[in-house]
């Protein structure tokens, strides 16, 4: 197999989700169910010690969707590309969510289940709600559909085909440290291999056949360091797919 050295550049191309799954959806709605009792609750409690089920429940709503999130696309296997190991901070780095305020949530949840102070009022314990109903719209199309494969296209505009562009795709249950690509690059795209940590091992090289074209078609597996998988990884999550 040859080697193809890529630019760093190629990285900021813009992203779109190219294919998913839409196989993983169940339970993704359950974080619905405890927000709806949490609103329950707010409305129609009689004693300020009721409201500590509106934070238990508003908790269970978001360790939910942060379990399927991480069961779905593999949290765990991003940890050796240097993303940190909390999950909220996790996050944050692929563009999800903020976590100053969930993480606020469960800090009051700690504080009365462990050193049993009393709730927020009712007035607080509302806001917290709509904290956590933000978070759930936020993050209830990458529940939904397990996007499998990204696009990153050269000089994107929109309802034109660029004429660069790679695909990358992850199989293998999110095997982070296999991710499969191909596509059209020039030789502007290109680099010397001492100069670059983004290569492509390639199972396939092929031309368009054009003497005034210098594209090169080229399909393999990508050989990144862990600061370029770690690009790749966050692009998944950040590419568009309403465009």
């Amino acid at each position: 197999m040859e080697k193809i050295f890529l630019k760093d550049s190629i990285l900021n191309w813009k992203a779109m989700i190219e294919g998913g799954s839409y196989h993983v959806q169940e339970g993704w709605d359950r974080p619905y169910e405890y927000l709806e009792v949490a609103y329950n609750i707010i409305n129609l409690h009689k004693k300020e010690l009721e409201l500590i089920d509106v934070i238990s429940n508003l908790k269970r709503a978001i360790d939910n969707r942060i379990k399927k999130l991480s069961r779905d696309y593999n949290f765990k296997g991003m940890n050796q590309f240097g993303f940190p190991k909390d999950n909220f901070s996790k996050l944050e780095c692929l563009g999800l969510a903020k976590p100053l305020m969930l993480d606020k949530i469960v800090s009051v949840r700690n504080i009365i289940e462990h050193q049993f102070k009393n709730p927020p009022d009712a007035k607080s314990c509302e806001e917290f709600a709509e904290l956590v109903w933000y978070f759930l719209k936020s993050t209830d199309e990458k529940t939904r559909c397990r996007a499998k494969s990204i696009i990153l296209k050269h000089d994107y505009k929109s309802g034109y085909e660029s004429v660069y562009w790679l695909n990358f795709n992850v199989e293998n249950e999110f095997d982070w440290s296999k991710i499969d690509v191909f596509g059209w690059v020039s030789s502007a795209h290109m680099i010397d291999d001492n100069e670059s940590k983004f290569c492509i091992n390639c199972s396939e090289i092929k031309s368009r056949d054009l003497l005034t074209d210098d594209s090169i078609f080229i399909s393999g597996t990508c050989i990144m360091d862990t600061l370029h998988t770690a690009d790749v990884i966050t692009a998944f999550f950040v590419a568009d797919s309403h465009l």
